[in-house]
């Protein structure tokens, strides 16, 4: 996982412990010279994020929830922890890209992922990315796919997938507790993510995530 991880004011006294994960950090640089380094914290980035609303995808994550005026995704972020798969920078359009990594580097990176998740004991991992979603340790077993139907525009398709507590998922190393896995959109998708309908038709019904939800959105 990519250093820094963002751990919200509640989290530790949530009702279940909830990682939002992500994909990677680019290097919007015209240089790319950070590509394959680490130049910043993840942390950071969220705490400009709730400073200045700088980045979309952080939005249309809580929106995922209900979440919609900027109190109500501050109290959002503050719930959960959020981090990114790939440890380093990546070039979002080059040969480098988060596709390079997650296929050189999936051993290493699944590693980090359970390590912070028996340390943190978590409890649910939403993936805001199909690809991270499908380089994830193999054990487990398949929970769902739900897909939703639209006029215009691709089907959204949300996967499930669960661990139990002792599978052994990456270089011998164990699960500490059961893990339930969501596989979401990557929120920037082309086939154009609609975070509002996703939580209407799924998210808000999910006896598991109810709790994290927006009790004035339901």
């Amino acid at each position: 996982m990519h250093p820094g991880v963002w751990i919200g004011d509640n989290f530790e006294n949530a009702e279940r412990r909830v990682l939002i994960l992500g994909e990677s950090h680019y290097d919007t640089s015209k240089e790319k010279n950070n590509v394959g380094k680490v130049t910043f914290t993840t942390r950071g980035v969220i705490e400009t994020y709730l400073r200045e609303k700088t980045y979309p995808f952080f939005t249309k994550i809580a929106n995922t929830f209900g979440y919609e005026s900027d109190e109500e995704i501050h109290k959002f972020y503050n719930l959960i922890c959020f981090g990114n798969y790939v440890n380093v920078v990546v070039d979002k359009d080059g040969e480098k890209n988060g596709s390079y990594f997650i296929e050189k580097f999936r051993q290493e990176y699944n590693k980090e992922l359970i390590q912070f998740c028996n340390e943190q004991f978590i409890d649910i991992i939403a993936c805001f990315s199909i690809k991270t979603y499908d380089y994830l340790p193999s054990g487990g077993q398949k929970e769902e796919e739900y897909v939703i139907t639209r006029k215009k525009g691709n089907p959204i398709k949300t996967r499930k997938w669960s661990y139990k507590k002792g599978t052994v998922v990456s270089d011998s190393m164990a699960l500490d507790k059961d893990l339930l896995v969501y596989g979401i959109w990557h929120p920037s998708t082309s086939g154009g993510y609609d975070a509002k309908l996703e939580y209407e038709e799924y998210i808000k019904d999910q006896q598991e995530l109810k709790w994290l939800c927006n009790k004035s959105a339901i």
